[in-house]
């Protein structure tokens, strides 16, 4: 396959040319794509950063002369881990805590009819009394953080011993919530009224 200088892809880039930019795709598609589906993405995220690192190129080329320090490869590659990185910021700010909890716990059955903000505070009233190390299991767990990573930061030996943690976290997180007296009281008080 041909090679082409920075200045070459530049222009490539700048003017749409198909054998540039399906050089650009061939020599670095891979690499980004590994990277992505390494840190929590999928081949379509891949594609779509891909895309998107390409316009932003476009782009700047079109403005102004890109006097790149580096190859044009790394140019690409680091813009990629930029939209990567907040694109996964954004993925967790739209988790809210609410959502996670209800997957995790899945105790809509436990917490009867309480609305949602009385059962966050339900929830957030037991985490809290968790202890840092299982908070940041669930978290990173819930951020869908893959096992071996989470074995590594909180520094554990392997991946057996943080799904042991993590399903001693939960369970201590559950029992708290089921004997909860408030709760206990208000369902109480929902039973009466049904009779």
């Amino acid at each position: 396959m041909k090679s082409y200088t920075i200045d070459a892809i530049l222009k490539g880039v700048r003017e749409k040319d198909n054998k540039v930019l399906h050089y650009i795709y061939q020599e670095n598609y891979p690499a980004i794509k590994k990277h992505i589906i390494d840190n929590n993405g999928y081949p379509q995220d891949a594609k779509d950063i891909f895309q998107d690192a390409i316009v932003i190129i476009y782009e700047q080329s079109k403005k102004r002369e890109l006097d790149l320090d580096c190859s044009f490869s790394t140019y690409l590659y680091s813009i990629c881990k930029i939209l990567w990185l907040r694109e996964l910021k954004k993925k967790r700010e739209e988790r809210t805590d609410k959502i996670e909890l209800e997957d995790f716990l899945n105790v809509q059955d436990i917490i009867g009819s309480y609305d949602e903000t009385e059962r966050y505070a339900n929830y957030h009233k037991h985490i809290i009394n968790l202890g840092y190390n299982c908070q940041k299991i669930l978290r990173l767990f819930y951020d869908g953080v893959p096992l071996k990573e989470i074995a590594r930061i909180m520094g554990y030996k392997n991946e057996d011993i943080v799904k042991s943690k993590k399903f001693t976290c939960k369970e201590k997180l559950l029992k708290w919530i089921r004997n909860d007296p408030d709760l206990q009281n208000r369902r109480k008080g929902e039973e009466k009224m049904r009779r």
